[in-house]
């Protein structure tokens, strides 16, 4: 890899969430990963309404899709 190519930030920051994981571990993760305030993160349909916490990421992407 060549020093252009190297990524100066954790790996963490970029993997993908799995499909089958609720809504509330991939929130919880985003805000330790970053440092922010517990309930700071709030991942919405396109409407502009909250997802539940309950549900998995993959129907929070077929919603966007």
């Amino acid at each position: 890899m060549t020093e252009k190519n190297q990524r100066t930030e954790d790996a963490t920051r970029y993997r993908i969430a799995r499909s089958d994981a609720p809504i509330r571990t991939i929130t919880d993760k985003i805000e330790e990963v970053f440092g922010l305030p517990t309930g700071s993160v709030v991942l919405v349909k396109p409407d502009g309404r909250k997802k539940r916490s309950d549900a998995t990421i993959q129907s929070l992407r077929d919603e966007w899709e």
